[in-house]
This record gives C-alpha cells, structure tokens and sequence, in this order.
C-alpha cells in the first residue's frame, strides 16, 4: 500500500480512536495551534483528541501521516485555550509554553524548517 494514502491504508477501527488523526505534524501547523481554542485545535486535527491520564486539560493526538510528520502531540488547555504544546514525531521532538517561565519554558523544535532552537542541538 506504499501509494495509499493514511486514511486509506488505516484500518477501519481508526474512527473509534478520538486521538488518531491523519493531519499531519509540521512545525508551520504546530506554530498555528499555538494560543488557539480547543474548538479551532479539534478543527485542524480533524479529531476529538483523547485526554491524557490524571491531565484532564491535555489533549493527546496520534498523527498517522506519512513519515517524518506522524508522531505523538500533547496540547495544554487552559481557560479554552493552547497554552502548552510538547510531543515527538518522526522529525523530531517539539515544544512550546505560552507562559511557563521554569525549566523548559524556550520554545524548541526539531521539525524541518522551524524558527525555534533545536531541542537536542549538541553542545
């Protein structure tokens, strides 16, 4: 099925999972997520999301696109909107806090064509 595309080539179980999505992770639709509504962030994902264990504010999406854009993606909410984003695909790791001024509070990226530091640039 290598010309399949992610709707395709997943199985048909895939509309009982809230989380999985076929959008894929870039680093220019990660940026536009940030500070959005949950309503605008459920748009976009063309899913619901599934809320992550004992972080019932925390979104969490499976992209299933084609590599290097699947992965793994957590979005922070707070009074309805984005405030943090963190995850990892297949390009690399991804963070950004809208307001978090402790450790890890610099917005960093690994994705392709990102204007954010590098998150595991070597020192």
């Amino acid at each position: 099925m290598a010309s399949a595309t992610c709707a395709e080539a997943w199985p048909a179980d895939m509309e009982m999972r809230p989380d999985f999505t076929c959008v894929p992770f870039t680093d220019g639709l990660l940026v536009s997520l940030e500070g959005a509504t949950k309503s605008e962030l459920v748009k976009t994902m063309k899913a619901i999301g599934r809320p992550l264990p004992r972080k019932a504010y925390t979104l969490h999406f499976v992209s299933v696109a084609d590599q290097p854009n699947s992965g793994d993606m957590n979005f922070e909410i707070e009074g309805d909107r984005v405030v943090r984003i963190f995850g990892v695909t297949d390009s690399g790791e991804f963070l950004w806090n809208s307001g978090y001024h402790g450790p890890g509070a610099i917005p960093c990226s690994d994705l392709p064509d990102s204007h954010y530091a590098r998150c595991n640039e070597e020192k």
